[in-house]
């Protein structure tokens, strides 16, 4: 995540608790109902926490999981279809070729980075021309107030997660970012979900 101070991956060290779990699931299911078919494509999971848990579930249908973060599992590492890019982010996705990731799913991660336009336009770059899609989850304003009450007053979240923080989204602000990495207009869709807690685009690769 940010390359000045992020020096563990989420999920490394800790248990999850029973609210990072729920947002989770929450957020796998919106991203497999976005993505479809995964049977035999290669997929990025971009800020993949340290046991990539998203990338994970899909290992059994994919050609290969591609799992980018600042620290990985061994046991993650060690899999025969993953592929580990372990480093800070946008510089370590210099390490993935052009064009070469159909779907890539950067779920939580936006808002800890401190060059989010940048790393957009990674993602935009390692995607299959034409085809390639991009999966983009971000907490709103709305979640702010959820997520710090969670960290900050109940315990219920590492507070430590939500002090990385630099930003959060609303639909416009999201569309904004993604159109200034280099997507087309006509390439973006923004939604909200999680009741307006989380904001998610679309990118489909038309060129």
């Amino acid at each position: 995540m940010a390359a000045e101070t992020r020096v563990h991956s989420f999920g490394e060290g800790y248990q999850l608790s029973v609210v990072d779990r729920l947002g989770t699931w929450l957020s796998t299911r919106r991203v497999r109902s976005v993505l479809g078919n995964v049977d035999g494509v290669t997929v990025a999971d971009v800020g993949c926490g340290y046991n990539a848990r998203f990338g994970m579930s899909l290992i059994d249908q994919v050609a290969k999981l591609v799992a980018v973060d600042v620290s990985l599992s061994p046991i993650v590492c060690a899999h025969p279809r993953v592929s580990g890019v372990v480093g800070a982010l946008p510089d370590v996705l210099s390490q993935v070729p052009s064009g070469s990731i159909r779907h890539v799913v950067m779920n939580s991660v936006l808002e800890h980075l401190d060059e989010p336009i940048e790393t957009l336009r990674e993602l935009r770059r390692i995607a299959e021309p034409a085809r390639g899609v991009v999966f983009v989850n971000v907490p709103t304003w709305l979640g702010k107030r959820a997520l710090e009450a969670s960290a900050f007053r109940l315990g219920l979240s590492p507070a430590a997660e939500i002090d990385d923080h630099r930003r959060y989204y609303s639909k416009r602000e999201l569309w904004s970012s993604l159109r200034a990495a280099g997507f087309l207009p006509s390439e973006i869709t923004v939604h909200t979900h999680k009741v307006g807690l989380n904001a998610y685009g679309v990118c489909r690769q038309r060129r």
